[in-house]
């Protein structure tokens, strides 16, 4: 659906959008004029052709255009409102991203405290434990920024590696992140839980890549 809504959107390519900053678009100021709006090449063929024998007015095709426009923009709308990014919890799961763990770990640290922030929220974290984790955090990070899985963080691939057998071999198999891995944990059940319930139960090669 991004991939279509340069040709109605003021040409910009939405995929190139931060995705947070995606949900604060407003879909209806973002316009092209009706007659750059993109319907694709065959129903441009169409077009004129019923154009040239009279069989539709340049009005009707202005209508058409326009039609086209709020079909998508519905459609767009009604994927915004199903984005997980709507919930802080799920824009601030960002920090588990083990590309972003090596690329801004600033940015990690500030997602990681936000997210431990909401799940204290939630009663499922003890705010006691806050401190300690973020504290834990921070040295994982330390730890992946000079180990030889770095390249693996760096080079991760959502579609073809698991986040959390990279996470495990980091935390799961250290006493000293025990705490943090057990927090950690319960939120990537949360993330596939997620998927789950939106997509159905997926094959059994899907599954093995899934968080």
């Amino acid at each position: 659906m991004i991939k279509v809504c340069p040709g109605f959107f003021g040409g910009k390519n939405l995929s190139f959008f931060p995705k947070v900053d995606l949900l604060k678009l407003d879909l209806e100021k973002e316009r092209v004029e009706n007659k750059k709006i993109e319907v694709g090449f065959k129903a441009e063929g169409e077009l004129k052709s019923l154009l040239s024998t009279k069989a539709i007015s340049e009005c009707q095709v202005f209508q058409f255009r326009e039609e086209c426009r709020q079909f998508v923009v519905e459609c767009v709308n009604k994927i915004f409102e199903r984005s997980p990014l709507k919930y802080r919890l799920a824009r601030n799961m960002a920090c588990l991203d083990p590309r972003l763990m090596v690329s801004d770990q600033e940015h990690s640290k500030s997602k990681c405290k936000r997210l431990l922030e909401e799940l204290v929220t939630l009663n499922r974290v003890d705010g006691d434990d806050v401190d300690i984790l973020v504290a834990s955090y921070k040295e994982l990070l330390h730890d992946v920024d000079g180990c030889e899985l770095k390249s693996r963080f760096k080079d991760f691939k959502v579609e073809d590696d698991r986040v959390d057998m990279l996470l495990y071999e980091c935390m799961g198999r250290n006493k000293k992140f025990e705490k943090l891995w057990r927090v950690v944990r319960k939120v990537l059940l949360v993330s596939m839980v997620r998927r789950l319930l939106r997509g159905g139960i997926p094959s059994t090669d899907r599954q093995r890549r899934t968080i």
